[in-house]
């Protein structure tokens, strides 16, 4: 179970809601108001009737897809959700989400299903019109389809010259598809070097002036996703920004984050999730103890240690081992010997007053306990790799807190 203050009002206190919901001693928090917050700062820079969506694939970037999406849902800036699967939009229409929601990897089969829970989806491959075509009418409703243009990605989409000859094939033949999106997706748009983002861009917006002048009108058009909404100047017809590592306060790179176009005047993105759990054990050791798996740390000193109960399999990354730290009453506890499965050991000597029980911060706004801290420290260099790895088993709190 879990609670959301969906009216940023809570039921029950912080303290309340953990005894309540956690029999497992690691949770993550997630901060109601930095989600409103930072949906609030994309949505200023963005054309005032511009659609915003949330990237909330990948369990909402391992943030909780229930718990995140309920929240977005209420939002009234927030106008569609974006998914990978059909069993992650499933699970939003069952959560009792009503925005749009849109798929954004193919789906070639149970489209049917797709068609009846209103969910929108990418076409990618012409073979798969029929199949769709059929399936909507088979319920009787109609499928909204966005076209996927490769403009240099190589992934999924048309090359840009199919899209006209595509456009007329789908309106002509297939009264059950509704074209309501045309769009691409750029391969480096958080690098300092826009260069090809820029070509991809231009490919992009000459596709969009040809089908202006042939009098083709498309409701959606997007590129954009955090990146490309804050350093690029967008063609006019852009009218749908997808926001995913921005939503949760997260810069998808050091030089997305240094230059941007939020107003100078306005607050920073701030971090959604914080990522905790307590201490369950305490130990004494002389100097000279090896500690963990394979004798990769030994004491140099008296030492105390403190056990805490996650691990690789809770997606606690084991490159933090002897390297990495985590954070208690205001200070560093160094990660000491090899991350176990479920445990880890943490040098808590310096540090006064920690005792059973004691409140550990995994990751979190604290120095070195950052999401980029940790992404440095693990030699992975992306947030968003720190995030979606973390178990989905493990409870998501929402708190309403700023």
């Amino acid at each position: 179970m879990w609670y959301t203050t969906r009216e940023l009002q809570p039921i029950y206190s912080l303290r309340t809601m953990i005894n309540r919901t956690l029999s497992h001693p690691t949770w993550l928090e997630l901060n109601a108001r930095a989600l409103a917050h930072n949906i609030e700062r994309f949505k200023a820079i963005i054309p005032p009737r511009a659609h915003v969506a949330v990237v909330v694939k990948a369990n909402a970037y391992g943030h909780g897809l229930e718990q995140i999406g309920s929240l977005l849902d209420s939002n009234d800036h927030v106008s569609y959700l974006l998914v990978a699967t059909l069993d992650e939009a499933i699970r939003l229409r069952k959560q009792g989400v009503s925005k749009s929601i849109l798929i954004v990897n193919p789906v070639r089969t149970d489209t049917d299903i797709a068609a009846d829970y209103q969910v929108d989806l990418m076409v990618t491959d012409t073979d798969i019109l029929d199949a769709m075509n059929n399936a909507a009418r088979q319920v009787n409703k109609q499928l909204n389809i966005h076209l996927k243009v490769d403009t240099g990605l190589s992934r999924f989409g048309y090359h840009p010259d199919q899209i006209p000859e595509l456009i007329t094939l789908i309106t002509n033949e297939y009264p059950h598809l509704i074209i309501k999106g045309l769009y691409t997706h750029f391969a480096e748009s958080n690098n300092s070097d826009l260069s090809y983002t820029q070509w991809q861009q231009d490919q992009f917006s000459a596709l969009i002036d040809r089908l202006v002048q042939a009098g083709i009108t498309i409701p959606l058009i997007h590129y954009a996703n955090t990146a490309a909404t804050t350093s690029l100047k967008h063609h006019p017809a852009i009218n749908f920004f997808r926001i995913g590592a921005g939503a949760y306060g997260i810069w998808p790179s050091e030089s997305t984050r240094s230059d941007n176009w939020l107003p100078e005047d306005c607050p920073n993105l701030k971090l959604v999730a914080c990522w905790k759990t307590r201490i369950v054990h305490i130990k004494q050791v002389p100097a000279g103890t090896f500690v963990g798996y394979n004798r990769t740390y030994r004491t140099n000193r008296e030492a105390t240690i403190g056990i805490i109960p996650v691990g690789y399999y809770d997606g606690f990354d084991k490159r933090l081992s002897n390297k990495g730290g985590v954070h208690i009453n205001g200070q560093t506890a160094p990660i000491i010997g090899t991350i176990g499965m479920n445990a880890t050991m943490i040098d808590i000597s310096h540090i006064p007053s920690v005792h059973l029980d004691s409140e550990v911060t995994l990751m979190g706004r604290h120095p070195m306990v950052t999401p980029y801290d940790l992404a440095h420290q693990t030699g992975c260099f992306n947030p968003r790799q720190i995030f979606t790895q973390i178990n989905p088993l493990i409870p998501r709190v929402v708190v309403a807190q700023e």
